[in-house]
């Protein structure tokens, strides 16, 4: 393993809409990994500053009673909220202050 590896995994968790806010589901994740060795793998971020982080992925709620509680939400509309994972030193979960209102459409009645 190089020096200094790290990992992680970034998640979205699904949420339900309103005053009473709850989480549906926990998406399938993405895995990251950096080393100091590996340049531009890793990222040191001062206090206060932010980092913007895109991966590619079908998001996907793998869990049959999970994704019905997303699909039972009125109009299929929930929140997805980012959730950071570092693996080190036990870091707990970061959750993002951010989220996006989607509405989620059941396959069979999706127009392709």
């Amino acid at each position: 393993m190089p020096s200094g590896f790290l990992s992680g995994s970034v998640y979205l968790y699904a949420e339900s809409v309103g005053e009473q806010r709850r989480v549906l589901s926990l998406l399938d994740g993405h895995p990251l990994y950096g080393s100091h060795e590996v340049p531009r793998s890793l990222l040191l971020l001062a206090p206060g500053r932010t980092a913007r982080i895109r991966v590619p992925s079908q998001l996907s709620a793998t869990m049959d009673e999970t994704r019905e509680a997303i699909l039972q939400q009125p109009d299929g509309v929930v929140q997805l909220r980012a959730v950071l994972s570092i693996r080190i030193n036990n870091l707990p979960l970061v959750l993002s202050t951010n989220t996006i209102p989607v509405r989620v459409i059941p396959r069979p009645l999706r127009r392709e």
